[in-house]
């Protein structure tokens, strides 16, 4: 990953500091309901430097435009994965080898700082007020990732944006917002790892709403696009209603990954956390399946089932 030198150059910081004499600019600026309504659709436009009438505006979004919508993206992940609830929902293994971790933006923060004391005034006013905030979190005024993510749709659309969205609107209680922005994605020309996310947060979802026959039908179909994947057969374990679908899917994670493999480890906790918290509780036939199997599931099953 690049450092903050390489993410910032001079000339956008010069940009972004003549923004702070200026008026707030509406250019970028959309309500909740708009945003998720950007969000919900897969045909959205980059927004065009025509329909910006301001020269520095422009220029702002003609020649800056993917730097800006990296930073937000790496702003909403920093948030997916630091966030107090949002971390329940995010695994950081991908793999069994593959961790992801948040993006360090300290760095990038410091420049931003320095480039603001030298030229003090109403601070990051109109277009970069989101990104301000979220290098600068304050408690009273610091923004969403669906706010985040709609300024990073209008910049650049993608995918990614309504992946993340509908990750932390699982996380923060608003369960019912996942499935329009998931089949947005699905129903789309998604790349294969926007899909899999897509279908991973339909399962939690589901699961949640105490859905397990949908939950696992959205996994599966997960599984099906990636084959073998420790995450994947975590959750067909949680979500299986059945003997033969839990018995297939602790055999295969006996062959995949220890028992005291981080991602076990981590998954087994946030899991406890989230049913303590009453997120999506097993239900008690899962109890049940679950200590009926327990002799023959192995150690990484056993150890997940103990989160039950």
């Amino acid at each position: 990953m690049a450092d903050s030198e390489q993410l910032v150059d001079p000339e956008l910081e010069g940009l972004l500091r003549e923004f702070s004499t200026r008026p707030r600019s509406v250019f970028l600026r959309s309500s909740r309901k708009d945003a998720m309504r950007i969000l919900r659709s897969s045909t959205n436009e980059p927004l065009s430097a025509l329909a910006v009438p301001d020269a520095l505006e422009r220029e702002l979004i003609t020649v800056h435009r993917a730097e800006l919508a990296e930073i937000l993206k790496q702003a909403c992940r920093n948030k997916l994965l630091k966030g107090e609830r949002e971390r329940l929902f995010v695994m950081r293994y991908r793999t069994a080898n593959e961790r992801v971790e948040p993006v360090p933006i300290q760095g990038l923060r410091d420049r931003f700082a320095l480039a603001d004391a030298r030229n003090p005034g109403e601070p990051w006013a109109g277009a970069t007020d989101a990104i301000e905030r979220a290098l600068f979190p304050q408690a009273s005024a610091e923004p969403s990732v669906l706010e985040l993510a709609a300024l990073g749709e209008r910049l650049v659309p993608g995918d990614s944006w309504r992946v993340m969205t509908a990750i932390d609107q699982l996380a923060n209680g608003n369960v019912e917002a996942v499935r329009p922005l998931c089949s947005a994605v699905l129903d789309g020309c998604a790349d294969v790892e926007s899909s899999l996310r897509a279908l991973e947060t339909i399962a939690m979802s589901e699961a949640i709403k105490q859905s397990p026959s949908r939950a696992l039908e959205a996994q599966s179909s997960a599984c099906a696009i990636k084959g073998d994947y420790p995450l994947g057969h975590i959750n067909l374990f949680l979500f299986a209603v059945d003997k033969r679908t839990a018995l297939g899917a602790a055999d295969r994670l006996e062959e995949s990954i220890a028992p005291d493999h981080p991602l076990v480890l981590e998954l087994s906790a946030a899991s406890r956390r989230r049913w303590t918290g009453n997120c999506g509780a097993p239900r008690a036939a899962a109890r049940v399946l679950a200590n009926e199997l327990k002799p023959a599931i192995g150690q990484v099953g056993g150890r997940l089932a103990s989160a039950f």
